[in-house]
């Protein structure tokens, strides 16, 4: 397995003056980065250009300790034209159906053609989900139903979804390395 060094500020300090960082999946292993200290309300603000190609999966999502809260953005790379959101509850996916988003106004873009704007903004009573400055999704906490309320620390990557029932394709080795560049990145504890 790849890591990118672990303290997300660290490394996105690397990024200033127009170089991007890329998280490079080269063989069956993943490549991801995580950081900064995990806080209950958060907005998690990227600017991003997914890597295409079948069994290819990359992410930007918010998680804490395990059995982990998780709220995600995931773009699988044999459809490069979608955004899926998904949560989890303690590891357990409540949602049992990944909602799928285009970019504003649901004008369908190749996420693979060029950066876009990708954010995950949670708070006391919402979780919202948003693409390009766009409101895609709001998940609104309801007494009763499971709510992921810990799940504040960053990560983002990419890794193989060959293994994961068909859903995202098989990977094509011959076609590697796959790159999801990351243009900036932002963290902002609502404290």
């Amino acid at each position: 397995m790849s890591v990118v060094p672990a303290d997300a500020q660290d490394v996105f300090k690397t990024v200033c003056g127009g170089l991007n960082l890329g998280l490079k999946l080269l063989f069956d292993d993943c490549c991801r980065c995580s950081g900064g200290t995990a806080v209950p309300q958060v907005r998690l603000y990227a600017r991003i250009r997914i890597a295409p190609g079948s069994g290819v999966v990359s992410s930007l999502l918010l998680a804490g300790p395990a059995p982990s809260d998780e709220l995600d953005w995931e773009w699988v790379g044999k459809d490069t034209w979608t955004a899926q959101s998904m949560y989890f509850v303690k590891g357990q996916r409540v949602d049992p159906n990944a909602q799928y988003f285009h970019t504003p106004g649901n004008v369908a873009q190749d996420m693979a053609a060029g950066f876009h704007n990708y954010a995950i903004e949670v708070n006391q009573d919402n979780i919202k989900w948003y693409i390009n400055d766009w409101l895609t999704r709001t998940l609104p906490k309801i007494n009763g139903v499971p709510f992921p309320s810990n799940a504040g620390q960053a990560r983002m990557g990419i890794w193989d979804g060959s293994q994961t029932s068909g859903w995202a394709g098989t990977v094509d080795w011959t076609k590697a390395p796959f790159i999801t560049e990351v243009e900036w990145f932002k963290f902002t504890p609502y404290c």
